[in-house]
């Protein structure tokens, strides 16, 4: 599968803001997909049937959470675009970065004139795709799961949102802390203090929460 970058910078002057069929597309602007896609939609079943979980065995299938096309596409070609790269990338990073090195190396042989064998059992050997991270399929479903360690977007929003709603309440408490702490009363000067410290320890914690 080949992902092609369709953005031509500045447009046509009298057409769409994309590539045309009579624009030549540099190297750069193509993408080569190193593994096949397969998706996979079950409607009204209580469990993976049996025929299904053996053949995504067979064909050591790895299931990837929420993989995308186009985010992966955006990821590579328009890597400046994209704040927050998919879970799945520094897998395929790390596979470019390896290729990017047995490339030189080759050239290194050739250069010291080593044979052609040897330069090519240097670069090309099991690095045909990427390594992807990943562990057997917990629920015993026969292929692997793509290892989730790395951050998912949604999971990242989801924690920013958490977050919020802690700094929400630490706010409140705050603010209860302040009135607390200009009132006169050696009481609530002393409860003004306990909840400004009580805050000030919530914060960390929520913060340390949130970085782990």
């Amino acid at each position: 599968m080949s992902l092609l970058n369709e953005f031509r910078p500045g447009g046509h002057s009298q057409e769409p803001w994309c590539h045309i069929a009579s624009d030549q597309i540099e190297k750069s602007d193509i993408y080569r997909f190193p593994f096949a896609i397969l998706e996979i939609k079950l409607q009204d079943v209580s469990e993976t049937p049996q025929w299904l979980r053996q053949t995504l065995a067979d064909i050591e299938a790895i299931q990837v959470h929420k993989f995308s096309k186009f985010q992966h596409a955006m990821a590579f070609l328009h890597p400046e675009k994209v704040p927050i790269l998919p879970h799945w990338h520094q897998d395929f990073a790390e596979w470019h970065l390896e290729k990017e090195r047995d490339r030189f190396a080759a050239f290194r042989s050739r250069s010291k004139q080593f044979t052609s064998i040897l330069a090519s059992d240097t670069s090309n050997e099991g690095n045909d795709v990427p390594r992807i991270a990943s562990i057997v399929h917990p629920a015993g479903e026969g292929h692997f799961l793509k290892d989730m360690q790395n951050l998912d977007p949604k999971g990242v929003f989801a924690n920013e949102r958490t977050l919020l709603h802690y700094a929400e309440k630490g706010m409140y408490v705050g603010g209860l802390a302040v009135v607390l702490l200009k009132q006169d009363a050696r009481e609530s000067k002393i409860s003004g203090l306990a909840l400004a410290f009580a805050t000030a320890l919530f914060y960390i914690w929520a913060l340390w929460e949130y970085y782990s």
